[in-house]
This record gives C-alpha cells, structure tokens and sequence, in this order.
C-alpha cells in the first residue's frame, strides 16, 4: 500500500487526545473517608469490572475512528499489478478514422465520441508525458509524435481532426503502431485503440495483427476504447458499372448501379439518381432493399457528345453520407477501329474472320465510314508490315503462324502506349514457334505459354463448357447468361496455356489449371487478350452461340478503355501513364486538381517506353484533373472503398472473443475512464472506504455510548438503587 500524502498521517498522533482524556477522568476524583461508602463499595464492585472494560471498548473505538480519518485524508491507494506505481506513463493513442466512424445516427458521429475519449486520456497526463497521436486509415498518420504532454497543442490537433474517406488497413497500421510504442521513453506505457470495433476489420484478425498486438502487449498496457452505438444502418452505392455494350457518340449505354443495405431495418422507397456531369440523366426509386440485401438497378444515359465524360450515381441521405455515390470517368468515342490480320485469307463462310465479323460488325463497314460504331479493315499476315498500327485502336490477329521480329516490337510499342491486341489461334500456329516469335522486351507479348494442343475436332460429341471466371470484367456479360446457354457451348480443341506472371483467366474450360479459353494481361498502358481456340468453327462451336457475340464486345470495350476510365478507390496510389507520343518528352511539371481544392504538382518520369506521373496515395472521393500541359487534361474517377460501408460492429463480448490470446482491457463508453487509468497507473485509492468505515464506526460508538450511559444513570439502574436501600436496612438491623 502507498499514499499520495503519506505527510497527512500525522494525523494519527490524534488518538493521543482520546487516551489522555480517559487517563485525566480516572485520576480526577478525591478519596473522602465515610462510613455509609463501605455499603457502595460492596455493592460497585460488582459492576467495577464491567465498566471497565466498556471503557476500554469506547476508547478503542474513539483511537481507531480517529486513525481511520487520518488515513483517508493521506489517500492510501492498493499497488497495480506488479506492485510498482505507473505515475509516470507514455501513452500512443491511436484514432481509428476509416470512414465508418462517419456514422452519424444522431447529433454526434463516432469520430466525435472518439475525440472525447481522447480528451478524457489526455486529460490523466502530467505536462511532459510522452504522447503519440496518431490516425488510422489506409495507411498510419502520425499527427504527434513522442513529444511531451502539452494541453493546448493537443487539443487544437484534436479538433482540426476529421474521418479519411479510407478504408482500414489494421495490418499496417499495428505494424507501424508497434514502432511508435517501442519509441516511448518511459517506466510504464499504454497504447490506447478508440475505434468502432468494426465487424468487418475487428471480426476476424489475421495472424499478422494478432502477432502485433502481443508484441505491443509486451511493451505496455493496451486499451481498446469502443465508441459505437447500437445503431449501425446504413444504404451505400457499393458498384457502378457498365452493363454491356461499346460507349460511342449516339449510344444508349446501359450501366448497373448495386444499392446495399447493410443495417438491420428494410429500407423502403430509395431514391437512386444517375448525373451526367452535373445533369440528371436518369432516376430510378427502389421500392424496398431487406437487411444484409443488395439491389442491382439498370440505368441508361444517351452519349450525344464524343470525348471524357463523366459520371456519378447518388442516393438519398442517411447516417453515413460518403458511400451515397459513386464515380466513374467514360471516354465516349466516334468509333472504334479495328484492324483484323488473317493467318489464312478466304472468302465467304469457309473464312476464319467471318464468325468473327459478322458478330463484331453485323453491317459490315469500312475504315472511313464515320457513321459507323465499329470499323473493320482486313488485311493478311504477310502485308501487315504496309500499315500504321497507331490508326487504330484495336489489332486482331486471327491463326497467324508467325511475325517478323520488327512486326512484333511494333504491335508492342502499340499495346504499351494504350492499345489492344487481341489473338485468336488455329491450327496455322505451332506452340514452340509461337512462344519464341511472340516476345516484346524479353517477356512474352501474350499472356503464357502455349503447350500443345488439346481435344479433337472431329468429334463433335465431345466437348467442354464455358466456365467464367467470376469478377473479371471480360466475364461479366456470361456471367449474366442461363447456364442452359453456356452448356451447350462447346470448345473441342484448345491450346492449354500456362500463365504468365501479372496474366489472368477469364474463361476456363476444365478443371487443370490450364485449361484456358481466355486469358488477358496489361502491357504498359494497353492489354492483350489471347483466345486458346479459333475464331471460326474448326475447333468450338461458340461462335454460333449468343456467348460469342457478348464475349467479342466486352473484349472490344475492355481494350478500348483508356487507364484513367479504370475507376480507383481511395487510398490506391494514383500512378497514371500520360497519354503522349514515346518518343515526346517527359512534362516537367504535371499538376492534379484534386476534391476539397487540393493541389499536387510533380515531375514526370520515364519507364518502361511510357511517360508516368506519381501523384502518391488518393485522398479524397470524386473527380481528379490530370494537367500535362497548358491544353491538355484528363480525369479520373475514385470512389470510396465499398468493403467499408458495413458499418456494423463488434459489441464488447464478441471484441473480447475476436482478441482472444492478447492481453487486453476494454473500456466502455458508460465506463468513468478517468478513474480507470488513474487506478491503473498509481493503484486503486480506498479513502472513501476507510472514511465510510469511520463514519460507520462513530455511530457504533455514538450508540454504545449512550447505551452504557442508561445502564448506570437511567431507568436500567434501579436495581443498582434498590440494592443500595437493602444494604442500608440490614446495617441498621
């Protein structure tokens, strides 16, 4: 046990007042001879005895209240664990500022509670105490770093404060955390987690934040500090997305926009609304969106104008208003050309193009032909050299045996600086040749290696069903056929591929690994897409059904999108190749006009045959304008990360189970933290119970008191009278 004023328990000296007056009434009487006192004597000292000791027993009462007394004024206080007082203590406080502490059910979010909370351990500190502050998001923002305890400072930090419009990253975070509380000087330390204990990021900890934390929990003391309230409903736009179809001049393009209710209520008569730059173009209402439910709601917008649009989806508000929309940037062109390079050049249905065309391009047309969505111009494989790549936007080669090496660098200098290739095979390509020709810089111009091909044509009873791949975007107009459609689509032979690194499968058509039917990779700023199968129906008989036509345009759009079209989430790192000649020089200024009027300027840099502009880690949700020179710019579209929008969270038990194994505390927000730290750090102070003792041993003194009193001079006495009057008669007799 200590004391915080061990000088107060002189105090106890006081119970010398009590001792010397009952000392000072012993001695205070005069012996008197007198003969009738020999009758008084016989009979007190029967009762002598008696009295004493009740003496003795209020005496002692009377010391120990006062001793009681004066330990509660010295504050006596019990040792935390360890038996060693925790006065002088380090802090790292660590505010979770993903944007689900947005949450605003009432007048007061979950950022604001936490700030309070903050206030409340700041609040415990003595002036000079180490104190690092620190916010979570995407990535740590260390707002004050192991400087001493200063008031003011702390609180104009505190209230400059805000959410991030980020996702968390607790893996990051802890590890950088776990720095911070090494770098604190001092005897005792505490790390401090104010956060809403999201279900999503809390639930289920991966082994690399359970191992941060006990090596925190070696360090210190660790608090987890909840602030959420049971209320967690919340609608967000988790997906905006185009349907299908290539977005030119005079389309209607139909795009999905995916409404989720993650709350606990039905939410009833959602307003949905689709912008065109600032106009509304379209509105849609939700009749009823159940708990834990996701509502897909097509939309169409009309392009009448060519160039880089943009788009936004909104909802109505609710208690978390940053994943109400959703960005996306569309480059809306005239037309898409395409040149299309025959290995085997033939007319009439017995061609390898003329599936290929004929869903491509159902009327056909020329390059030339302005009204037109799609141009084709065809050519063979042994004239490609006599025309220029950079007139179009999109290069088919279609059973090509092999290229020249010059034909292969320039088809990649295209796909680098933002075109597309696609390659359908055949029986014209032998793999060993395919795979030495087909490389650009040392790496394989297509997505893998071909091994030797698999299946047999001649038996059409034989065969194997389409299988897409599930999130890639190629995929996504298959993913939307019946499964009836899909299984009778039939590949009988196909080239295996073995991927390459960086490469994905789109559609498979076996169980192996590789069994691919399609695959795509990024090379620079472009992609290429290889189909394992032929374009006609030598080999499958895909290209009568209606997954052929739907798989040709998603490919056609996908190659034709630009990189700033490829919407990011915030917290991503804004990286983007300018859209210049590779052989212009690098811009030495390019300036991004991000949201909430923030300005980044940079240098550019040259890279791998582009020019790159690294504007570091995105920030904010909404449109960012690229400038690369005085007359040219481009947008890009970033949203907030849909993941974050569940905003439920973890009660207290269920925290405590996820972070089993640690050691831990977790503070309510009903909880009087002030007094827990206090106690944590210097012990737990018992004045008020030694006090209330006093004050219950005073009334025990007060009522025995009295009572002994009545015993020798009230009514309980009258026996000791009528003893005395019995005495006095036998005398005289």
């Amino acid at each position: 046990m200590q004391f915080l004023n061990p000088w107060l328990l002189i105090g106890i000296a006081g119970i010398s007042i009590p001792i010397a007056i009952h000392l000072m009434n012993r001695f205070r009487h005069r012996d008197v001879d007198w003969a009738a006192m020999e009758l008084l004597r016989k009979v007190l000292v029967v009762r002598s005895r008696r009295i004493r000791l009740e003496d003795l027993l209020l005496l002692l009462l009377r010391c120990l209240i006062i001793a009681l007394l004066a330990l509660s004024i010295a504050r006596p206080v019990l040792s935390p664990e360890g038996g060693t007082s925790r006065a002088d203590v380090g802090v790292v406080i660590a505010i979770d500022a993903s944007f689900s502490m947005g949450h605003k059910p009432g007048v007061y979010s979950r950022f604001d509670r936490a700030v309070e909370r903050v206030q409340e351990i700041l609040n415990t500190l003595n002036p000079g105490d180490p104190v690092t502050l620190v916010l979570l998001g995407d990535r740590p923002r260390v707002l004050f770093r192991n400087s001493g305890y200063e008031a003011d400072r702390l609180s104009a930090i505190l209230e400059k404060s805000e959410p991030l419009a980020e996702r968390l990253n607790l893996e990051l975070c802890l590890s950088e955390i776990e720095k911070l509380v090494g770098e604190i000087k001092a005897p005792a330390r505490e790390c401090y987690f104010v956060t809403d204990a999201q279900t999503l990021t809390w639930g289920k900890l991966s082994e690399p934040s359970i191992a941060s934390l006990e090596r925190i929990a070696l360090e210190g003391r660790i608090f987890y500090l909840p602030v959420a309230d049971r209320q967690s409903e919340n609608l967000a736009i988790t997906s905006l997305v185009q349907g299908s179809g290539i977005v030119r001049k005079g389309s209607l393009a139909r795009y999905v926009v995916d409404v989720t209710n993650s709350g606990g209520e039905t939410r009833k008569q959602v307003p949905v609304t689709l912008y065109l730059g600032d106009e509304v173009i379209d509105q849609r209402v939700v009749s009823e969106i159940g708990p834990g439910d996701t509502e897909s709601i097509p939309m169409f917008v009309r392009f009448n104008e060519q160039g880089t649009l943009r788009l936004t989806a909104r909802i109505g508000e609710d208690d978390l208003a940053i994943d109400n929309a959703r960005f996306v940037v569309v480059n809306v062109r005239s037309q898409i050309r395409v040149l299309c390079v025959e290995g085997s050049p033939s007319k009439g249905s017995d061609s390898e193009t003329y599936f290929l065309l004929s869903a491509l391009v159902p009327r056909r047309t020329l390059v030339g032909d302005e009204d037109a969505p799609i141009v084709v111009d065809q050519v063979s494989w042994l004239d490609l050299s006599g025309r220029r790549l950079s007139d179009y936007d999109v290069v088919m080669l279609v059973d090509v045996p092999q290229l020249p090496e010059a034909q292969v660098t320039a088809i990649g200098q295209f796909v680098s600086v933002g075109g597309g290739l696609v390659t359908f095979l055949g029986p014209n390509v032998l793999p060993e040749t395919f795979n030495e020709s087909m490389v650009f810089e040392d790496q394989p111009l297509h997505p893998g290696i071909l091994l030797d091909a698999r299946g047999d044509q001649s038996d059409r009873s034989v065969g194997s069903a389409l299988e897409p791949v599930v999130g890639h975007p190629l995929a996504f107009g298959l993913s939307g056929l019946p499964e009836e459609v899909l299984g009778e689509t039939r590949i009988f032979r196909y080239f295996p591929l073995e991927l390459s690194s960086g490469s994905r499968s789109v559609v498979t058509v076996g169980k192996g690994p590789n069994d691919i039917l399609v695959a795509e990779k990024s090379l620079g700023r472009g992609n290429v897409v290889l189909f394992t199968s032929t374009a006609n129906r030598d080999w499958t008989d895909m290209v009568i059904h209606p997954s052929y036509p739907i798989l040709l345009h998603e490919t056609i759009a996908h190659l034709g999108r630009r990189d700033f079209e490829r919407p990011l989430v915030v917290g991503s790192p804004l990286v983007l190749p300018l859209p210049l000649p590779i052989n212009a020089p690098a811009p030495e200024k390019v300036v991004c006009q991000a949201p909430e009027d923030h300005r980044i300027t940079v240098k550019s840099v040259r890279r791998d045959g582009q020019i790159l502009a690294n504007f570091g880690a995105t920030e904010y949700a909404g449109f960012y304008d690229i400038f690369y020179d005085s007359e040219n710019s481009f947008p890009v579209a970033v949203s907030v990360d849909a993941g974050e929008s569940d905003s439920r969270c973890l009660a207290d038990r269920a925290l405590a189970e996820a972070l089993q194994g640690t050691e831990f505390k977790i503070v309510e927000l009903a909880d009087d933290l002030g007094v827990i730290l206090r106690e944590g750090r210097i012990g737990r102070e018992i004045w008020k119970e030694i006090l209330l003792t006093a004050l219950l041993l005073l009334l025990v003194e007060a009522y025995l008191s009295h009572r002994f009193t009545r015993v020798v001079s009230g009514k309980k006495n009258s026996d000791f009278v009528a003893g005395l009057k019995n005495a006095t008669k036998r005398s005289r007799i």
